[in-house]
């Protein structure tokens, strides 16, 4: 590690002591589907086991890489959702680390009115991650140990947090979807000297698609088109900022192009991004690939991100013999919400 690495750690570190931590997003939104709501998990009609990996900020020195494993299913019988994850992030080339998991839950509640369906579900999510760096990854750190803040966090152990997310979904048979959800509801703090300097501020989500079908089904595959959009708003410490994808779909290809982190308020340095998205739904696999690129003032700086996932939606023949005549129907009506799995 050179110069230039050592000094990016000692501004890294800096900054971390005096702003306020901030969240990692990902692109393929519902390829990790708790990253986007804890009521989203399980709408798959079956347990979905997934792997997400966004390599982000190319130009940056370091690496600023995030990683997800997830699994979440719906099991009819309790009428619960119920999913996990483990997820680690690296940011900088201190190796500055964010480990952890967490579990997942939630209520399917049915309302049928005027022929038409509508489920509410209310959802949480409970973390524990490790935060901390790795110091073998810097091969000239006894030069920061000398004093200034570096060197304090240096000696300090690694800091464990729990972190809690709300949810609240509302969704019809219709081909819609609305969430609101509340992430960091505790104020989660990952300051090494424990004290509130690296508190990740509440951030508060709102969500909704919908999907258009374009054609009728019809036997040939490549005829069947259909268009789903997506809308997400989050406030979080005095800003609001705005993304929005569009996914087109025939037959087994999907084509997306997403905007994202569109701000405006107290913090605009969000780094805005215009992000292109290839994937493919063959049987019960799903593989996405997206590119994104900035389009603000430092787009230059930050560089362009890569972002993989790979789901795998396992058939659970325990939804097929749901108990009641009731959940058969809402599993077969749900299902035809086609919810998105990128």
């Amino acid at each position: 590690m050179g110069l230039k690495h050592i000094v990016f750690l000692c501004c890294f570190l800096g900054f971390g002591s005096a702003s306020q931590a901030q969240d990692y997003f990902y692109t393929q939104k519902f390829a990790t589907p708790s990253t986007l709501s804890p009521a989203f998990i399980g709408k798959q009609n079956g347990v979905s086991v997934g792997l997400q990996y966004r390599d982000a900020w190319s130009n940056l020195p370091g690496t600023f890489t995030f990683a997800d494993l997830s699994a979440d299913g719906y099991f009819p019988n309790i009428r619960m959702i119920l999913g996990g994850k483990l997820s680690y992030q690296q940011l900088g080339s201190a190796g500055y680390y964010i480990t952890g998991g967490e579990i997942q839950g939630g209520y399917h509640i049915y309302i049928a009115k005027l022929r038409q369906l509508f489920l509410l579900i209310p959802a949480i999510s409970i973390g524990l991650y490790n935060t901390g760096v790795n110091v073998n990854k810097l091969l000239f750190y006894d030069q920061l140990l000398n004093g200034g803040p570096s060197s304090t966090v240096l000696y300090r152990n690694n800091r464990m947090f729990f972190d809690i997310n709300l949810g609240f979904a509302f969704m019809t048979n219709k081909n819609y979807a609305l969430s609101m959800n509340v992430f960091h509801l505790n104020f989660a703090n990952k300051s090494f000297e424990r004290v509130n300097t690296d508190v990740t501020p509440m951030r508060i989500n709102l969500v909704g698609l919908y999907r258009f079908a374009l054609t009728k089904q019809v036997g040939n595959a490549w005829a069947n088109q259909d268009m789903v959009v997506i809308a997400e708003t989050n406030y979080q410490e005095g800003s609001v900022w705005t993304d929005l994808g569009v996914y087109y779909n025939v037959s087994v290809i999907s084509l997306g192009l997403i905007a994202e982190r569109f701000a405006f308020g107290a913090r605009r340095n969000y780094n805005p991004t215009v992000s292109l998205f290839l994937g493919a739904d063959l049987y019960n696999t799903c593989v996405g690939y997206s590119f994104s690129w900035g389009v603000g003032a430092t787009s230059k700086l930050f560089g362009g991100s890569h972002e993989i996932s790979l789901k795998y939606i396992i058939d659970a023949k325990y939804i097929r013999s749901a108990k009641t005549k009731q959940d058969r129907d809402v599993i077969k009506q749900f299902g035809m919400l086609k919810f998105p799995r990128y």
